[in-house]
C-alpha cells in the first residue's frame, strides 16, 4: 500500500519544517509527502529531499485540492495533516494497516494526544512516551481537519469545497458527510499524533473567522440539511460560537480579539437576513 501525505501551509515556514522532520522518523516510509504552498516565503530553508513542493492560490481548501490533483496515479490512500501536526512513528503503517483490514472504511481520524497549548519539547515527550492500548478503539466519527486519511479510490468525484475560503472552517465537517455517501468513517485511537496549534497563519483575522463561525454552518445546512440539520447550527456553532464571543467580552483576557470576532459574526447575521448565503464572503473583509 502506497500513501501520499499533503500539508498545506501558509507563512508558517519554520513549524512546518519540523513538522517534515518528524516525518522521516516514520516506520513506513510514505511514499510522497507533498508540502501545498503559495509562495516561496513559506517554505522553511532546508526542505528535505524527500518533499514535492507544489504552488497553488491561497486557501486550505484549494490547496488541499490541488495536492490531490497532484498525486501519483498509484497512491493507495492520502494522508492530510496540518503543518503543526507531529505524527507518532507508527502512525502510517497504522493507517494503512486499518485501510488493508477493513474494506468498507473510506476515512479516519486519529487520536490526538494533545490539541493545542503545547511546546514543540512537549509535543515530542508525549509522542515518545506513549504506551499503545492493547486493544485499539474504532468507532464511528467524523474527521478531524489535522489528521485523517482517505481512501484514493472513493475520491474521484469528491472534493474539498472551495466556496470555504481561507482557512476553510468546516471543511472537514463537510468532506466528512459527501464520504459517508460512499462508505465507513472512522476515529481509531491506534493513528496517534499531537496537534500544537502554532500561533499566527491563516487565523490571524479574527473578524474572518467570525463571520465564518456564523456563515460557514448555515452554508452547510443548506447544502446537506439531512447531515446537518438547523438544530446543529444553532446549538453548536452560533450559539456556542457567538455565545463564547460574547462571554469573553465581558470576563475574558482576549477580549480585542473576541470583539474582533463578534463583529464577523454580525456582519454574517446581516448577509444571511438580506438572503445572502456567501462563505466566500469572508476574503473582503
Amino acid at each position: 500500500m502506497k500513501t501520499t501525505i499533503i500539508i498545506p501551509s501558509l507563512g508558517r515556514a519554520i513549524i512546518l519544517g519540523e513538522t517534515l522532520r518528524r516525518i522521516k522518523n516514520q516506520t513506513k516510509v510514505p511514499h510522497q509527502v507533498m508540502v501545498v504552498v503559495v509562495a516561496q516565503e513559506d517554505l522553511p530553508d532546508d526542505v528535505p529531499d524527500f518533499v514535492t513542493v507544489v504552488f497553488s492560490e491561497k486557501g486550505l481548501c484549494i490547496q488541499r485540492n490541488t495536492g490531490i490533483e497532484h498525486c501519483e496515479a498509484d497512491v493507495d490512500t492520502i494522508l492530510f495533516i496540518d503543518d503543526d501536526t507531529f505524527l507518532h512513528p507508527s502512525y502510517i503503517q497504522e493507517m494503512e494497516g486499518l485501510f488493508a483490514e477493513n474494506m468498507e472504511i473510506v476515512g479516519v481520524s486519529g487520536n490526538l494526544l494533545r490539541n493545542g497549548d503545547i511546546s514543540i519539547k512537549e509535543a515530542d515527550g508525549l509522542l515518545l512516551n506513549y504506551s499503545p492500548v492493547s486493544i485499539p478503539e474504532l468507532v464511528d466519527a467524523g474527521l478531524y481537519g489535522c489528521n485523517f486519511g482517505v481512501r484514493r479510490s472513493m475520491m474521484a468525484d469528491i472534493r474539498f469545497d472551495e466556496r470555504l475560503v481561507l482557512y476553510g472552517w468546516l471543511e472537514d465537517a463537510d468532506f466528512s458527510m459527501r464520504l459517508r455517501r460512499l462508505g465507513s468513517v472512522k476515529y481509531s485511537s491506534s493513528l496517534v499524533c499531537v496537534h500544537l496549534m502554532h500561533p499566527s497563519g491563516g487565523r490571524s483575522n479574527h473578524v474572518r473567522f467570525g463571520f465564518s463561525q456564523v456563515m460557514n454552518p448555515f452554508y452547510l445546512f443548506q447544502k446537506n440539511g439531512k447531515s446537518f440539520p438547523f438544530s446543529e447550527v444553532l446549538t453548536r456553532h452560533w450559539l456556542r460560537g457567538v455565545g463564547g464571543n460574547l462571554i469573553g467580552i465581558l470576563i475574558g483576557s482576549d477580549r480585542k480579539m473576541r470583539w474582533d470576532r463578534l463583529k464577523g459574526n454580525m456582519v454574517a447575521f446581516r448577509l444571511l437576513l438580506a438572503g445572502h448565503i456567501e462563505p466566500e464572503h469572508a476574503t473582503k473583509l
